[in-house]
């Protein structure tokens, strides 16, 4: 597919929902023998994967990203060599996933573990909704962005019961005060 098109492309390996996964040697191959894929999303569980694609890939070409995509592995992602992070919750915090990679990647590693810190918080909200994007459009409208809640089935929309708890999320992760909702 990518010798049949000139745009740059970002392999996605997310082997929980395909059944396949693209192993770190099959990674290292398409970066070599690809010069248009510029980067793999790699959203999986195991770290150490990531570390064999960075490996792979990076050895061949330096300017290959290599992208987490879960927000736990972020910042050993980051400490072992990616590049940044594709994921779901940056779309609640945008800022604090941006400060969390340039802290990590300018050194400021006690900044980078608060950060990471806060992160980690944010991703109770599966425990509100699953899939979370009922949660994650909860919070972002509790931070003051309007955006329709409307989510397509089978999610569900957060029970009423629960937006205080998303809240309280938001609060753990200091993106929201008890001013900003009172």
């Amino acid at each position: 597919m990518a010798e049949s098109i000139d745009i740059p492309v970002v392999i996605y390996n997310l082997q929980m929902l395909t059944g396949i996964d693209l192993s770190p040697s099959l990674v290292g191959r398409i970066a070599a023998e690809c010069p248009n894929v510029s980067g793999l999303k790699d959203t999986v569980t195991e770290y150490f994967h990531t570390v064999g694609a960075l490996r792979e890939a990076k050895r061949l070409r330096p300017d290959f990203s290599v992208l987490s995509g879960w927000e736990d592995l972020i910042l050993p992602s980051l400490l072992a060599g990616a590049d940044g992070s594709i994921c779901a919750l940056a779309k609640v915090a945008p800022k604090l996933f941006v400060e969390l990679v340039h802290s990590a990647q300018s050194g400021d590693l006690a900044k980078a573990a608060e950060l990471h810190r806060r992160v980690l918080s944010l991703i109770t909200f599966g425990v509100y909704s699953n899939p979370p994007i009922s949660a994650i459009k909860l919070a972002i409208n509790k931070l003051g962005v309007l955006i329709f809640p409307a989510v397509r089935g089978p999610a569900l929309l957060v029970p009423e019961e629960a937006h205080e708890k998303v809240e309280g999320v938001l609060r753990e992760a200091g993106l929201l005060t008890v001013r900003d909702v009172g």
